[in-house]
């Protein structure tokens, strides 16, 4: 890679490190001065990949309005985290493993596809749709399986995508539906005619204000599927072995909870006691849910920093009990 190269990924690895919100990062970084500032340098060559080190493919990934920003970023699951919150009121999370983290900053290498080898959410990553702008955040990075598609919203909507090769801005019509039993203010699904293909498209602004209230939106009860506990303490980490059903009657128990991340998003840090959840529906896979020292449950769901206080003292309470009731390994 170039010098000049180099500068222009580092300047857009600064953004994204000193901010981690998926939509401040959105409004901060504008693809088409990043296409100038390139031209300018003659950093673009269309006669072959540019081959970048992952965790630059990232930022150029997402500037270049491709979907997979965390594609491969699984949330804290079974690590300590490297957490980033927006100061905004629904700030987004990039809360990443110790080991993702560190094979990020390898010398490992991807490549940014040309146009035709793209997939439609790797050319169409967005939709402004009812006033609302919907992203593809996916984990999951698949098709939405048809079973989970309800009512048809509206036909042809136009979105657009740009094809830095060819410097070229190419457009298409797709259709938008409801995903059953999920407002469509906080996810919907997108056909693309081509592929015949669905792909969830979230809203990562939506404010919940309470537990109860992204509970039902988002039919969690039906839809979430979590994983065994994980507590990080005191530099140890312990799975406890099929503790899963401790979820529902310890963690998301309290509908009332208010969201306190629209307040302050600070509240948000490293995990002690952590699973991961899997919403199929909302192309979300191994989202983190845990409990922080501050006395907090804190969840990304829907790609944004949500947090429920419940007090310290309450922490402690679930963290004893999960010891004293499951067989833990390190």
């Amino acid at each position: 890679m170039r010098k000049d190269e180099k500068k222009i990924i580092d300047e857009i690895n600064s953004k994204i490190n000193e901010s981690g919100d998926f939509n401040e990062i959105k409004e901060q970084i504008v693809f088409k001065d990043f296409v100038k500032e390139s031209k300018q340098k003659k950093s673009f060559n269309k006669k072959h990949f540019y081959w970048i080190t992952p965790l630059a493919a990232c930022s150029l990934v997402f500037v270049i309005v491709l979907p997979t920003f965390f594609d491969k970023v699984p949330p804290n699951t079974t690590e300590e985290a490297t957490t980033s919150v927006s100061n905004d009121d629904a700030g987004t999370v990039n809360n990443s493993s110790s080991e993702v983290y560190e094979d990020m900053n390898s010398s490992q290498t991807s490549p940014v596809l040309p146009w035709d080898l793209k997939s439609d959410i790797e050319k169409y990553s967005s939709i402004f749709y009812q006033g609302i702008t919907y992203d593809v955040f996916s984990t999951l990075n698949e098709p939405l399986d048809i079973d989970y598609i309800d009512t048809l919203l509206v036909e042809d909507v136009s979105v657009k995508g740009y094809d830095i090769y060819e410097e070229e801005e190419h457009t298409d019509l797709v259709d938008v539906y409801s995903i059953k039993k999920i407002d469509a203010q906080c996810s919907i699904a997108v056909y693309f005619k081509t592929s015949k293909l669905y792909y969830s498209f979230n809203n990562t602004s939506y404010k919940f204000n309470t537990l109860g209230e992204m509970i039902d939106k988002l039919n969690l009860k039906e839809y979430l599927v979590n994983t065994d506990f994980v507590l990080n303490q005191n530099g140890v980490r312990t799975t406890f072995l099929n503790s899963k059903e401790i979820f529902w009657t310890h963690i998301f128990n309290d509908e009332n909870l208010k969201n306190s991340s629209l307040s302050n998003s600070a509240n948000y840090t490293n995990s002690i006691l952590s699973c991961g959840v899997d919403i199929v529906p909302l192309g979300e896979i191994n989202i983190s849910v845990g409990l922080n020292e501050k006395g907090y449950i804190q969840t990304n769901i829907l790609a944004s920093a949500k947090t429920f206080y419940i007090g310290e003292m309450k922490v402690n309470e679930i963290i004893d009990y999960v010891k004293n009731n499951y067989r833990g390994e390190n």
